[in-house]
């Protein structure tokens, strides 16, 4: 019975990871389908043709389940997201932004 318990356990663990990561996804979608409709002004069709490829990438990879498929697609999308906001001059919220998008932003 022990041994069912930690095979249990273990399921739910993953379980909980995906459910979380589903959510963080979620959530990343909504904010780059606003920042597309939003942010139009002064942001080049090329970057917002890759902020739409990002968000329709993201959008086929969750229905697969691959974790790993998941967080690269969400961490591209999160990049060109903080892309076209710093290109737009908006502001990046702490929790998205991406070293690379930084650097270039002060440098």
């Amino acid at each position: 019975m022990v041994r069912e318990a930690a095979v249990y356990t273990e399921q739910d663990r993953a379980r909980q990871d995906f459910i979380a990561l589903r959510n963080e996804a979620d959530a990343l979608l909504y904010q780059a389908l606003r920042v597309a409709r939003d942010v139009v002004e002064g942001v080049p069709q090329e970057q917002h043709e890759k902020l739409d490829a990002g968000i329709s990438a993201l959008k086929l990879a969750l229905p697969t389940g691959d974790v790993a498929q998941i967080r690269e697609r969400m961490e591209r999308l999160r990049r060109v997201s903080d892309t076209v906001r710093v290109i737009a001059g908006a502001p990046i919220p702490l929790e998205s932004a991406s070293e690379d998008v930084t650097v270039r932003a002060l440098g």
